[in-house]
Order: C-alpha cells, then structure tokens, then sequence
C-alpha cells in the first residue's frame, strides 16, 4: 500500500522514524523512487534520526536525497558530547555523527531544518551544558524532552533520583542553560513528582 501511494505519486510528507530508518532499505528505494517519478519538488520530508549513518545502499541522505525534496527536516538524536554521550547512547560515535550532523547543514537553508533531538537521562544532567554549548557553537535549536518511564526502576530517568538530588541540579545547571527548550523541560522537572513520592513503597 505505501508503495503504491509512491509509485501513484499520492505522497507529499513522509515522517521517516525509527528504530532507525536510516537503516530501512525501503527508506532509500522509496526516496529515490519520488526523485525518479520527478515529483520529489512536492514532497517534504521529516526524520527522526540517530545520524549514525548517512551513506547507506550506495547513496548519500543529503546529495543524492534531500537535495532533491521541496523541503526537509531532521531532528538528530543525541543524549550527551563526547564519551559522555557515547556512555549514554550505546553504539554512538560521536566524532562521526558530528560530522555527518556538519554535513547536513552544508544543506540547509534555515535553522529548522537541522536540529538537535535531546533525551534528558540521568548522567545527561551533567551533559546539559555541553549539549547547550554544541547547539550554540552549529547555531542550531535543541528539542529536548525527558527519558520516559513506566516504573520507578528505571535509572536511566531523572525522576529516579531523590527529589532534594534533582532539584538541587537543576537548579545548579538552570543559570548556564541557553536552549529555551531544555531551560522548559528543567522548569517542569521541578513541578514533577520524582519516582520516591509516586511509589514510596518501592524506596
């Protein structure tokens, strides 16, 4: 069914998103497909992505892609800078996913189109400031959210930590925050319930 809508030039957004869809081979063979049926300039296309590889099935996301696509957008998942977010994000490469991230914004024409993708984890608390640093430094905007969680064992959540550990971070990092979404997520952290007061019998 989704091929038929590309082969029958139906589609005008596609919402790559994982796993990792830069991985799916049917990204790449429904991409080129749009570019061959000549109507890439009516489609726009958002992504999801880890950036871990952009060259895949012997083309390239940017010049044999999007360059073609009305318009795009990538939110690139990162978690940390450095070993840091590699410590984080199991597999991450960082130098190698910083470029690829540079090679995308040789591509854009305005801040939106390339973001950062920030998932708020525990020791990321302690990465705030770099990640802040790194979206300023590429003059790009963070969307910043945090790990999500369906019981109180999962460390990996701020909301892990006891309620008088977290505030005091967050207040200590607030001050040397400059990405307005991060700066929200912070503010909002404070008025959530930590995993100690939901579930009390599990402390």
């Amino acid at each position: 069914e989704f091929m038929d809508a590309v082969e029958n030039k139906r589609i005008r957004e596609f919402y790559w998103v994982g796993g990792e869809p830069l991985m799916f081979k049917i990204h790449w063979t429904a991409m080129q497909r749009v570019i061959e049926l000549g109507y890439a300039d009516q489609v726009y296309a958002r992504y999801n992505s880890n950036m871990s590889r952009i060259d895949f099935y012997g083309k390239n996301l940017f010049d044999d892609c999007l360059k073609h696509f009305r318009d795009w957008q990538i939110c690139a998942s990162i978690d940390g800078v450095g070993v840091a977010g590699e410590y984080i994000r199991t597999g991450l490469k960082y130098n190698e996913w910083l470029e690829n991230f540079k090679q995308g914004l040789t591509y854009s024409k305005n801040p939106r189109m390339m973001r950062l993708d920030f998932t708020l984890t525990t020791p990321g608390l302690f990465e705030m400031q770099n990640m802040c640093k790194l979206a300023d430094k590429l003059g790009v905007s963070m969307l910043s959210k945090v790990t999500f969680a369906f019981t109180p064992d999962i460390a990996m959540s701020p909301l892990f930590l006891p309620k008088n550990i977290l505030h005091r971070i967050v207040h200590e990092q607030l001050p040397h925050v400059t990405q307005k979404s991060l700066k929200d997520v912070l503010e909002n952290l404070l008025t959530r319930p930590t995993f100690e007061e939901e579930y009390p019998n599990k402390f």
